[in-house]
């Protein structure tokens, strides 16, 4: 492990930070320089998601890369806290004051949805992730002790905004849309996982036809999208676990050098014609969870 000095900025001192082969550890001031180096360095599409967001009359460097961003043709999604409309509290009247600001200033720019209940802080493009306890507050700038993992790896990155920003946080029925300029794009994404998830209603007579595949197992929990921890052998049809790169036990892989097979590698269905470069069979093919 690796430690690496960052100098003062502003606002409280910045301690040091702790590289590790996963990833940055970073603390304080460094978290804001990540967030605006994330941003900057963003090449197709890059997300914020945090409850709470300054309005761009008391952030102004920060709201200038979001037209930067916008202005370079690339996609930004700011994804924040939804107030409780009915509460009196002076904490939330304020919060809808705010949030009325910031919907004022995105609007036709910026998608901006508004997720019941949230309290994660991340920040990403296709290639870095900072997951933090750090809000883009001011208050959160000059006062608290955060702390946050840098990860710089794309596969990560997309694995994120498939599975937990577009199928948990926007997709969810009580998460509100104002549209932006990608708006067309990120609801195709968002229609993509509702038609996955309408797909499960289909695939009860898929999976009958496979009840005397010769592994013993059911396989309709291996063809169920929202969880694939099990495969199958695409020559034996053994139980391996899931993965599309190695769809091949070991003996069969020792025994079979061309690594050609006869089963899906989701749902074990006899299908000839399977490879390492095909494991699936049409069905499951189609279905898959890929968003991005």
């Amino acid at each position: 492990m690796e430690m690496s000095q960052s100098a003062d900025e502003g606002g409280k001192s910045s301690n040091s930070a702790c590289t590790f082969k996963e990833g940055t550890i970073l603390v304080d001031m460094d978290l804001f320089t990540c967030i605006l180096d994330i941003i900057k360095k963003t090449e197709k599409y890059c997300f914020i998601i945090t409850p709470f967001l300054e309005t761009h009359e008391k952030w102004a460097n920060l709201w200038k890369l979001f037209d930067d961003v916008y202005n370079d043709g690339k996609k930004l999604f700011l994804i924040l806290k939804r107030p409780i409309d009915e509460s009196q509290n002076d904490w939330e009247k304020e919060d809808r004051k705010r949030i009325e600001i910031i919907k004022n200033y995105c609007n036709g720019k910026f998608d901006l949805f508004l997720v019941n209940n949230l309290h994660s802080k991340i920040y990403l493009n296709e290639k870095q992730v900072l997951m933090t306890s750090f809000n883009l507050r001011k208050y959160t700038l000059e006062m608290n002790h955060e702390i946050g993992c840098l990860i710089d790896d794309p596969n990560i990155s997309k694995q994120i905004i498939n599975n937990i920003i577009i199928k948990k946080m926007l997709n969810d029925k009580d998460t509100k849309h104002l549209d932006g300029k990608w708006a067309e794009w990120i609801n195709n994404k968002i229609n993509n996982v509702k038609n996955i998830n309408n797909s499960q209603s289909s695939k009860s007579s898929h999976d009958e036809s496979n009840n005397d595949n010769p592994s013993g197992e059911s396989s309709s929990d291996n063809s169920n999208s929202e969880d694939i921890k099990q495969g199958h052998c695409i020559c034996c049809n053994k139980i391996i676990p899931f993965d599309k790169k190695n769809p091949v036990c070991e003996s069969c892989l020792s025994e079979k050098s061309s690594c050609n097979g006869k089963y899906c590698h989701k749902c074990g269905k006899d299908d000839p014609g399977r490879s390492k470069y095909a494991p699936l069979c049409n069905y499951c093919y189609k279905n898959q969870e890929e968003i991005l």
